[in-house]
């Protein structure tokens, strides 16, 4: 009946560890699939998770251009997929994202679009986005979509960039332009100073033959003054001699042939004095009007010259010239300035054209002299030929021949001091072309410099305009363009991963294969340690070992199979992909049935501690670099980290160097484990066998 029982019990026992083994074939898979299946692709159904988006932009319009970002923007969010985008006030979002209803908000300030056109006048503050997640309920998502708020940014900023940089572009072919016209202008004022130049130099001929005439007419008035001083004087001797005449009345007349004598010569030299007089007045008012006019050409020719050097002064100064060259400049406008102010129509033409008619009065007090002493001559005459005839006749006629000298003698005089004042102001006309002549040789050596640095100035516009020209080969669209996105990423990445998931994939199923083998290991040490097996072979090392590696071998291929068909898992070799799993497993269940058979059920915690610490250290999720320097060093120690990196390259890309020191040391593991393993239970075996013998020998 005890057999009976006994044979009950095991037959239950067994029963209950075959249905274990069968489950625990498929907790890897259980593991693996259920979590790699939620998030194998994450980022493909982000599309329903709901962020907020609130447009409190407000449009404004500049320089006939809109700016209107926000809306923009949202145009732009509403036709984006990557979330689910929900277009809100702002009293919602912010309570959406306190609460439950929304993961985050993104929020365009009123003053948004104010600030970027505020940019194209030299303000530089820089417009926000609001960005706002709750860390608390999703911190991963909270830092998926500050990436995704990252992006907008850029994505505007670029658009930014664009606008910014093709309105830089425009304004640099406007300064081009400019700078064309103002080396077309700049030109043509050189051709200008070239005929001022050219005027100035005729002007300063001009001036020096005035002055010159101005001398020589100084000189002849001189010459006339000294001969109408010498006819006041024989005026007055005239009529001297004429009140002596008339005394004389009655003496004899042998003075009278003389006295007709002279009163023709008289009358002779007034006639030649008077022809000089009229050359002198016509040819003093031709040369001085003449003088006149052409110093009011030349003030008219200073005054455009002035106007149109005062107007190139800002262009000077902003030219390439030497700061020599534009003081030189500079200096020679402000003479033309100076002479420009001077005054030279009231200053000096008014008086030459008055210079000019001042002969005319001694013209015509010459032609009434000349008239008179004719009128004496012949009353000189006649009074000698009717001497004889009536005495009272004589005394009569010499009495208005006295009035007429002494008229002639008055004339004189007047005529005389007209002559001091005529060499006077000639004189003083004569000084003043001296000092204009010398004045205009000024002027012209001044707008030979001006010619000059024109000419420089011309040069060096052309010359910029030339180089901005060359230089200037892009417009404004491309400009932009290229400055809104001027480096462009080419992914030549090796090892591509599709899914999230599948990134994630080698860490996981690592894990799963682990958590199995653990399984199927605890369950043979519990076997063992109630005797369930009672098959020799069973009992045995290599027995127990090929039937676990067998097992997790099978945990392997249902693990690899559901992953490559239900998750659609496309490794780069599948049969490489199933060889590697299988061998996996085997040296997990090899590395911890060395343990358990060393240490039995013991072994089962400590190969689950060992599991936490490869959860740490086997750089599964992320780059080990980033974990501190304690798990860096233990991760070299665990499998794991080599089971990973096996997955990765026969999932994403093989690195066959690699891959074999990986698999190298996946072997090391399994043989040190079971070699060691081995070696300490043979060791354990004798010490109990060596006790129990002299146990057994004391008893007897």
């Amino acid at each position: 009946m005890r057999l009976k029982n006994a044979r009950d019990n095991k037959k239950f026992l067994m029963t209950i560890l075959s249905l274990s083994l069968v489950a625990v074939l498929f907790v890897p898979v259980l593991y693996s699939f259920i979590y790699l299946d939620s998030i194998w692709d994450v980022y493909g159904d982000l599309d329903t998770v709901p962020v907020a988006v609130v447009n409190l932009d407000k449009p404004v319009t500049k320089d006939c251009k809109e700016y209107a970002v926000g809306r923009e923007l949202e145009e732009n969010l509403r036709n984006n997929d990557k979330l689910s985008w929900q277009f809100v006030s702002h009293e919602e979002a912010v309570k959406g994202v306190e609460g439950t209803k929304y993961y985050a908000l993104i929020e365009v300030p009123e003053d948004f679009s104010e600030k970027i056109s505020e940019a194209q006048d030299g303000s530089f503050e820089s417009p926000e986005l609001i960005y706002m997640a709750n860390e608390g309920r999703n911190f991963v998502f909270s830092q998926l979509s500050s990436k995704i708020a990252e992006s907008i940014k850029n994505e505007v900023s670029s658009s930014i960039q664009k606008e910014v940089s093709k309105a830089l572009v425009d304004s640099l072919y406007d300064v081009k332009v400019s700078i064309n016209d103002a080396s077309e202008g700049a030109s043509d004022l050189h051709e200008g100073t070239e005929v001022l130049l050219s005027g100035s130099a005729d002007l300063s001929k001009g001036l020096n033959e005035a002055a010159e005439g101005s001398k020589q007419l100084t000189e002849g008035l001189q010459t006339i003054k000294e001969g109408q001083s010498q006819i006041t004087n024989g005026a007055q001797a005239l009529v001297d001699g004429l009140n002596t005449f008339k005394s004389s009345l009655t003496s004899s007349n042998d003075q009278i042939p003389l006295l007709v004598q002279g009163s023709a010569e008289v009358s002779k030299n007034t006639e030649l004095i008077e022809k000089g007089a009229e050359q002198l007045s016509s040819s003093l008012n031709t040369g001085l009007n003449a003088l006149a006019d052409g110093i009011n050409q030349t003030a008219s020719g200073i005054s455009q010259a002035s106007a149109i050097l005062n107007a190139e002064v800002d262009n000077i100064k902003k030219s390439n010239l030497s700061e020599e060259d534009k003081a030189k400049l500079i200096a020679v406008i402000g003479a033309v300035n100076k002479i420009n102010s001077s005054n030279l129509k009231d200053n000096i033409e008014a008086p030459l054209r008055k210079a000019a008619g001042s002969a005319e009065p001694l013209a015509s007090n010459l032609k009434k002299l000349s008239e008179g002493t004719k009128s004496v001559a012949a009353g000189t005459l006649q009074l000698a030929q009717g001497l004889a005839d009536t005495q009272s006749k004589v005394a009569a006629g010499s009495d208005k021949l006295i009035e007429g000298a002494q008229v002639l003698q008055q004339g004189s005089s007047t005529i005389l001091n007209g002559m001091d004042t005529a060499v006077e102001k000639t004189g003083q006309l004569s000084k003043g072309l001296e000092k204009l002549s010398s004045g205009s040789v000024a002027l012209k050596d001044g707008l030979q410099q001006l010619n000059d640095g024109t000419a420089k100035f011309s040069e060096s516009l052309k010359d910029g305009y030339d180089k901005i020209s060359s230089n200037l080969k892009f417009d404004s669209e491309n400009m932009s363009q290229f400055i809104s996105d001027p480096v462009a990423l080419k992914d030549n990445s090796i090892n591509q991963v599709d899914y999230y998931g599948e990134g994630l994939s080698p860490y996981f199923i690592s894990l799963s294969l682990w958590i199995g083998a653990m399984f199927i290991s605890l369950i043979f040490s519990i076997a063992k340690s109630l005797k369930a097996f009672d098959s020799k072979f069973m009992n045995s090392f290599i027995g127990k070992f090929v039937v676990g590696s067998a097992l997790t071998a099978v945990q392997a291929v249902i693990l690899t199979v559901v992953v490559v068909k239900g998750l659609n898992l496309k490794p780069v070799s599948v049969p490489e992909f199933y060889l590697s799993n299988i061998f996996i497993a085997i040296v997990f269940f090899g590395v911890m049935y060395g343990l358990s058979h060393a240490i039995g059920v013991l072994g089962a915690p400590i190969m689950f501690v060992v599991l936490i610490l490869q959860l740490a250290s086997s750089a599964g999720t992320f780059p080990i670099e980033t974990a501190p320097r304690f798990y860096q060093v233990i991760g070299k120690f665990v499998p794991m980290t080599y089971s990973v990196s096996i997955l990765r390259m026969i999932i994403s890309g093989i690195n066959s160097s690699l891959l074999n020191k990986n698999i190298s040391a996946m072997l090391i593991f399994a043989v040190v484990f079971l070699g060691g393993g081995f070696i300490i239970r043979t060791i354990i075996n004798l010490v109990k066998g060596n006790k129990q013998a002299v146990t057994e020998s004391q008893a007897a």
